[in-house]
């Protein structure tokens, strides 16, 4: 932070470092990331919306402005100051020639979360009629306030489904193995009665035989 208006330029490691320093401010000492605090302190319902941290993209906006007054104040008593356009530093220039802060350069809500739904079930979301996920169709969402472990409208995890379809082809081949060796067996029984009805007949046979003679 001390390196604040040492330059008008901002790099990449003084972004880092304020980014760092506002995770802090927020009660996140090893985070390094201000949309990861972000996500956080939404999903705890810790805060209301209004009080969560900039985004990393409005913190950029503001690390520049910062630094760009720092680099004034600090250039005050220096008589060849070349001082750059605040344009481009975290202000725009509107129609009228007036400078205004620019917050973001980006939309504030992804556009296919403008309309965000949640719920905060406590039965396991399974009717329509309360569960307001269900009822428009979506699957509930982390940011929802319903049981994780009793929700049934979340997707199913990937190594979930992978495991539960190893389990049923593991299943089906061992079935097809026991009907194989079924039949197998039925097979060698029905061989073997007819050995023994071959033999019956030939014992048959040879006693008509030894009567005749």
């Amino acid at each position: 932070m001390s390196r604040l208006g040492q330059s008008f330029t901002v790099d990449a490691s003084l972004l880092a470092a304020c980014e760092t320093f506002t995770c802090r401010l927020y009660g996140f000492p090893d985070s390094t990331e201000i949309n990861a605090v972000r996500y956080k302190l939404l999903c705890a319902n810790a805060t209301t919306p209004e009080r969560l941290p900039p985004s990393q993209n409005a913190l950029k906006q503001h690390v520049h402005r910062a630094n760009y007054q720092a680099a004034v104040w600090r250039g005050a008593l220096r008589n060849d100051l070349v001082q750059p356009t605040p344009v481009g530093n975290g202000w725009v220039q509107s129609s009228d020639g007036m400078l205004q802060i620019q917050w973001m350069t980006q939309e504030a809500t992804p556009k296919d979360i403008r309309d965000l739904i949640t719920c905060g079930c406590k039965t396991g979301c399974m009717s329509n009629r309360r569960c307001k996920c269900r009822k428009n169709g979506l699957p509930c969402a982390d940011v929802c306030k319903c049981t994780l472990t009793a929700c049934t409208n979340r997707p199913v995890p990937v190594q979930q489904t992978q495991a539960t379809s190893i389990s049923a082809t593991a299943l089906t081949a061992v079935t097809v193995e026991e009907e194989s060796d079924e039949s197998d067996s039925d097979g060698r029984d029905g061989s073997t009665d007819s050995n023994d009805t071959a033999d019956t007949i030939s014992a048959e046979d040879f006693s008509s035989n030894e009567l005749e003679h």
